[in-house]
């Protein structure tokens, strides 16, 4: 089963990204300080962890357990985005897609 170690490193080089761009999500100096936390020598923090996410451009639920690897990437940029609305703003936002979905049913055209 794959690690969320395995998915970040998969990630990174899809992105072609590197360790030394990650010191920042880790509130690292070095490389080799990232490099502990993707060979599993230092535990990652909850915030480091949503931190690396938000570097990869991926959910959190896809790089800890593989969860929407079947997304694409604006999908799962979306489901961050959704993640950050309050309830009410959540609600209107399913009352809109629902609108958009729903086929046209004008009886002019339709006759």
């Amino acid at each position: 089963m794959e690690t969320w170690r395995e998915r970040a490193r998969k990630r990174m080089k899809e992105l072609s990204i590197i360790q030394d761009d990650l010191c920042q999500v880790f509130g690292v100096k070095t490389r080799g300080a990232v490099g502990h936390y993707l060979t599993g020598r230092r535990q990652i923090t909850p915030e480091q962890l949503q931190a690396l996410a938000d570097a990869l451009q991926c959910s959190i639920e896809w790089l800890v357990i593989g969860k929407d690897e079947g997304l694409s990437k604006e999908a799962a940029e979306f489901a961050r985005d959704w993640e950050g609305l309050p309830p009410r703003e959540r609600a209107a936002m399913r009352a809109a897609v629902r609108a958009l979905k729903k086929p046209d049913t004008d009886p002019v055209e339709a006759g």
